[in-house]
């Protein structure tokens, strides 16, 4: 008599194990503010001490890794006064120069840089939205309906979902099959300075988490939060703590999730990282990132272990 269950173990344990995990086109998002838009290389313009430039080997452009180049957009800053980057027309090879400034970069360099050594039969590509002073209350306000870059609720959102489309579409146009890989968030700091916003960064962090992977349609991409230091100037010590327990809390608690710590980090103003500390955050960003099982992958290990018990189980009872 044909035996459908024992049929069907050993067939599933046939395809776990002959299945190969295969090169991808791997896209990582990477949002936030200030400290994400990054400081490295700080020139000491607003009055602080010049920073060291970037060091080798970021320093010059990985062509092993491409960053979507999103150009300058002629709205300038309202506090600053410099220009807010549009939604971005192609790829470059990543390099210093994406920061707060023209002149400055973000963890970008040290995170697409080790990526590369982490998953080196993949292409890397890294889509990054980071403008200094932007809430998640407000600006980072995933249901805000405000314009791209609009200064309104989701304006800050809104054009970092616009740059991922254009980002994806253009991959797709080339023929390629992107896979949002992960995501990885530097910000707070703003939400720690006003009260209510601190005491509802949880429940907002969960919303832009859970929207992020359902507009992109990625349920189980992993996101790695970095947690804000408690540096005196990012709210009061109660609200302060509100956040950076948040950011420890909640990407664990969604799944997929996990946090790195920045206290240590060393910073080229009054609470944000300089060129070291912009360097060690990418590097803490991109290896939290690889310590997380890829979907795929966690689905090709259970189809495997669970074909492996099957198939095991029917040789004990032949």
């Amino acid at each position: 008599m044909f035996d459908f269950r024992k049929h069907f173990c050993i067939g599933v344990a046939l395809v776990g194990l002959s299945l190969t995990v295969q090169a991808e086109t791997k896209v990582f998002l990477m949002g936030g503010q200030s400290n994400m838009a990054g400081l490295g290389g700080y020139a000491g313009q607003y009055g602080g001490p010049l920073d060291q430039p970037c060091p080798v080997p970021y320093d010059l452009p990985q062509m092993a890794v491409q960053f979507w180049n999103y150009g300058p957009d002629p709205q300038p800053h309202p506090a600053y006064g410099i220009n807010l980057p549009g939604v971005g027309t192609g790829w470059a090879n990543l390099a210093p120069g994406y920061g707060h400034t023209p002149s400055m970069f973000g963890p970008e360099v040290a995170f697409g840089y080790r990526l590369h050594q982490l998953f080196p039969d993949d292409e890397i590509y890294l889509v990054k939205e980071g403008v200094t002073s932007q809430s998640l209350a407000v600006n980072w306000n995933p249901n805000g309906t405000a314009p791209p870059n609009d200064g309104g609720p989701g304006g800050i959102y809104n054009m970092f979902k616009a740059r991922v489309n254009a980002a994806l579409a253009d991959l797709e146009a080339r023929g390629k099959s992107p896979v949002i890989a992960g995501m990885v968030w530097m910000q707070g700091e703003s939400d720690a300075m006003n009260h209510d916003w601190a005491v509802a960064y949880g429940e907002n962090l969960t919303t832009l988490i859970d929207k992020v992977r359902s507009d992109f349609d990625t349920p189980n991409m992993p996101f790695v939060a970095g947690r804000i230091t408690n540096h005196d100037e990012w709210g009061t010590p109660a609200d302060n703590a509100l956040v950076r327990n948040a950011l420890m809390t909640v990407p664990p608690q969604l799944g997929f999730g996990s946090w790195v710590d920045t206290d240590d980090l060393p910073w080229a103003t009054a609470g944000h990282y300089g060129t070291k500390g912009q360097i060690e955050l990418g590097i803490r960003f991109a290896d939290a990132i690889a310590t997380m099982p890829e979907p795929s992958v966690l689905m090709l290990l259970v189809s495997g272990c669970f074909g492996w018990r099957c198939l095991n189980e029917f040789r004990r009872k032949k």
